[in-house]
């Protein structure tokens, strides 16, 4: 076996040639999760992309988990939910992807993060929630399915309406 095998061998067997490499394949999971890309993601997954990167292209330190959930692509976080991406994860301001789907409204994904059991109690660096953020922009039903899931895991009856009997 010659010298220039062994190395194209040992090339090969890894996962990325150079850090370079592994950044572009971080910033196109990120991008393709974005834009709701369902079948690069699967490719970048199989190929060991790391599913928790954290953005480096822009400041806020997104992972694809909050870009999908942002965007409203219930498929691609469905799939980074599937392969165990790490849905508790923090943003360079401390939002979680449950702060990013409920500050943008995408009721579907946040749907899909409470069913994963999401930390719905985490709080950004300014002490905002999900629930703080899907109240503050107008987003109700969001604001419904994150205190349906509270009442329900503190096992808390919703206060009778005044007036009523």
């Amino acid at each position: 076996m010659s010298i220039s095998s062994i190395f194209r061998k040992f090339i090969s067997s890894q996962p990325y040639a150079s850090e370079r490499d592994k950044a572009a394949d971080e910033a196109l999971l990120i991008k393709s999760a974005a834009i709701g890309d369902v079948k690069t993601i699967k490719k970048l997954i199989r190929a060991g992309v790391d599913i928790n990167a954290k953005s480096k292209v822009s400041s806020t330190g997104a992972t694809a988990v909050m870009y999908a959930a942002e965007g409203g692509h219930s498929a691609c976080l469905q799939l980074l939910i599937t392969e165990k991406a790490d849905l508790n994860a923090k943003d360079n301001d401390g939002a979680t992807a449950a702060m990013w789907a409920a500050g943008s409204g995408q009721t579907e994904c946040l749907q899909l993060l409470v069913d994963a059991n999401v930390d719905l109690s985490a709080k950004s660096n300014n002490g905002l929630t999900a629930l703080m953020l899907a109240s503050g922009n107008g987003f109700y039903e969001c604001f419904n399915v994150i205190e349906t899931h509270l009442l329900r895991q503190r096992r808390i009856r919703s206060p009778p309406v005044i007036g009523t009997a």
